[in-house]
């Protein structure tokens, strides 16, 4: 922890860590142990320690296992060869407490001696080293499994020091964090003099000092600086360990759970159902424990299972209000999606402005910068279609842009015109080209906005908007073009077929562009879309449009594309039949919709087939068109909401009819399935019907539940009386 965090507000980081010991070998007067070490993204490590006669550690070696996959790019080389070379540092420093401080003498009860502690990591970049003076005693003998073992206590004295380098994106610089401290390592170890290895070990490490932040400019920040650690290990022989594997896997069973998340027991229930005795009674429990661990279990339990929203800001405030500066800055960092408000942006500034107040906290110096031009450039304020939220209102928008001429960090200026770009593109899209982005990283998005470029996709081209004129295959290419450095990824082609996606990112590009020069890029698509003499141009201009909301299809056209059974003119009018059959849509008589529902249900329950494919080619099979399951398995209910009378009735002797509020009450490690249909809307001779459910597998009582979800949803059209499958959108957990 660093100076301003409060210990209370601090919840312990748990970790574990398994070194298997290959080999002990005499060898030369020396014990060598052959160790390899877990997995740590390159494949396992190996380690040897090699121990003289008078049971000193003299050598220690490490390696990694060498990576296999090709880098990316000379980027993504030099960041995970500094990550391979922390690694390093990091496994000989688990080899620190591997082996025990061992006396010349042979053990007895009483016996006390005394050990120099001198141990170093460091490859120039990392650097951790530990010194000091340890007292041994052995305390008592004890017997286990036929094998005489010590309990032997130790307290040592320590001086810690760690130094590392570490990059600034938002400065694009690498900067030196070193922190120095003092303090006590007091441990409980039963030893195996014969192995010369401790079969378990219990201790805890306190250190207090300094931590300084180092910037290639001479700045330098410098905070109190304080570690806790609680260690403990255990030794197993070969059949203990499988036998300790296996209840770890068996563990590690009952706790995973389904991609959707549920109540586990009666008071995640009481909480989820808006129980105000319960949420208030932890609350208070949560304000008076002093223990930050179950003081973060409780929150976490508070904040994932109160669903109104008013509890929920309640909650986030009175934390705040506590004082946990901490799980502000981190709200903070996190707000993307969020509205950021004028009483957002003084807290936010309080951080940017001095680099030593995150440092201070331990939080990182790039977040709150990163996560604020992200946001001003993903939804840029100067060009939100109806409907589109800002990152900002507009006052705190103008608190940030005043930045650009007030503030004293480097940073906080260029924030200051990212947001000046953002709500004024032609105003101050010149200045933004001016800039060098090398020197000024957080411009970066806000320059190639300015250029058209589209700044969201990794392995994008970088290209800028195709000159006016531009035929349909530029547009593609701008659309789908990678960069030359990502080349190795699946991508899409650049030949032209009836598959064609415009990311909202790339909208967000032509606008900005459009905005910046004033060039009528919509009218040079429309004209596009007017000449084009081909059905896959007029398909990518169309979806152009689309995307802008300036192509809108009636009724009669997607008709008459999907009765064309043309791919390209089916892809286009696709996306207007979805915009149309929303939930805004018009909800269908229920007299009508009884029959379309009562097809969904008979396909649940019999197996009977869905509605014919209108498209040409081979048909799956009934459960394939129906949303996903994983297992199959257990009772099957529906929500009777919006299921006409007429249906219910027909199917009460077969299926049963529950509502969301019997299900939530129902226990979730019973096996079963839950289907949702929503209502059913209509557009003219199209509709939609939109069927979801919930699937729980059977768990044991002392289990986590296990749920799933899916979804499906079916556009159909009225043909020649009679319904049939235009297309089907469908996903699942």
């Amino acid at each position: 922890m660093h100076g301003r965090e409060q210990p209370r507000f601090s919840p312990f980081t748990s970790w574990d860590t398994r070194l298997d010991v290959d080999s002990i070998r005499a060898q030369g007067g020396h014990r060598r142990l052959y160790l390899t070490l877990g997995d740590n993204g390159y494949g396992p490590g190996t380690a040897l320690v090699d121990i003289d006669l008078s049971r000193r550690v003299v050598d220690t070696r490490v390696a990694v296992a060498p990576r296999t996959r090709p880098f990316a790019d000379s980027a993504e080389s030099a960041f995970l060869e500094l990550g391979r070379r922390e690694q390093l540092a990091f496994n000989e420093i688990k080899l620190w407490d591997v082996v025990p401080s061992l006396p010349s003498t042979a053990l007895r009860v009483g016996l006390v001696w005394t050990d120099t502690i001198a141990r170093t990591a460091s490859d120039g970049l990392f650097l951790d080293s530990i010194t000091g003076t340890r007292v041994s005693r052995v305390v008592r003998d004890t017997v286990v499994s036929g094998r005489r073992l010590w309990v032997v206590r130790d307290s040592a004295a320590i001086r810690y020091e760690h130094t590392s380098r570490s990059r600034e994106r938002t400065l694009d610089t690498t900067v030196v964090e070193s922190r120095i401290g003092t303090g006590t390592v007091r441990g409980v170890h039963l030893m195996d003099s014969d192995l010369g290895l401790f079969r378990w070990r219990v201790d805890t490490t306190r250190v207090q000092g300094e931590a300084v932040l180092q910037y290639p400019d001479g700045r330098s920040f410098r905070t109190p600086a304080r570690y806790e650690k609680i260690g403990r290990w255990m030794l197993y022989d070969g059949r203990a360990y499988q036998t300790f594997v296996a209840e770890q896997d068996s563990a590690s069973m009952r706790e995973s759970e389904g991609l959707v998340r549920v109540p586990s027991n009666a008071l995640e229930q009481r909480l989820q159902a808006g129980d105000t005795v319960a949420r208030d009674s932890l609350v208070r429990e949560w304000r008076r424990t002093s223990d930050p661990d179950t003081a973060e279990r409780i929150f976490s339990a508070l904040r994932s299972w109160l669903h109104d929203k008013q509890s929920y800001v309640a909650l986030t405030h009175m934390r705040i209000a506590l004082g946990d500066t901490v799980f502000w800055h981190d709200e903070l960092a996190r707000m993307f999606g969020k509205q950021i408000d004028t009483s957002d942006v003084p807290v936010m500034l309080g951080f940017m402005n001095d680099p030593s107040i995150p440092w201070a906290f331990h939080r990182s110096g790039d977040a709150l910068y990163e996560r604020l031009a992200e946001a001003l450039t993903t939804f840029p304020p100067a060009v939100l279609a109806r409907g589109e939220r800002a990152p900002c209102v507009p006052a705190a928008c103008r608190l940030l842009a005043d930045q650009w001429r007030t503030a004293r960090e480097p940073r906080l200026r260029d924030l200051g015109l990212v947001a000046l770009f953002a709500t004024d593109p032609r105003r101050w899209g010149d200045t933004v080209l001016a800039i060098d982005v090398r020197q000024h990283p957080l411009l970066a998005s806000s320059k190639a906005l300015a250029m058209g470029v589209d700044v969201m996709r990794d392995a994008a081209s970088n290209a800028s908007l195709p000159p006016p004129g531009s035929d349909a295959r530029a547009w593609r290419d701008w659309t789908e073009g990678v960069d030359p450095q990502h080349s190795s990824r699946d991508v899409s082609p650049s030949g032209m077929s009836p598959e064609f996606r415009v990311e909202q990112s790339q909208i967000v590009a032509i606008r900005m562009y459009s905005a910046r020069t004033g060039r009528d890029v919509v009218g040079e698509l429309r004209q596009g879309y007017r000449s084009a003499t081909s059905e896959s141009a007029r398909l990518i201009f169309g979806s152009m449009l689309q995307g802008l909301g300036e192509l809108q299809l009636n009724e009669t056209d997607v008709a008459d594309a999907f009765t064309s059974r043309v791919p390209e003119r089916i892809a286009l009018a696709r996306g207007a039949l979805v915009s149309n059959l929303g939930d805004s849509a018009t909800r269908m008589p229920d007299a009508k919709a009884a029959a379309l529902v009562d097809r969904l249900i008979a396909s649940v329950v019999n197996s009977t087939p869905l509605w014919p494919d209108m498209m040409a080619g081979p048909r799956g099979s009934v459960r394939d068109a129906l949303p996903g399951l994983h297992g199959a398995s257990g009772p099957i209910f529906f929500d009777a909401e919006n299921i006409p009378e007429s249906v219910r009735a027909k199917w009460a002797g077969q299926v049963a009819f529950i509502s969301k509020s019997e299900l939530q009450r129902r226990n979730p490690r019973e096996g079963g399935i839950f289907y949702f249909v929503d209502s059913v809307r209509v557009w003219g001779r199209f509709a939609r019907v939109h069927m979801e459910l919930s699937e729980s597998r059977s768990r044991a009582a002392n289990a986590a539940p296990e749920v799933y979800a899916s979804g499906s949803t079916y556009y159909l059209m009225e043909l020649n009386g009679e319904w049939v499958i235009a297309s089907v959108d469908q996903w699942i957990t």
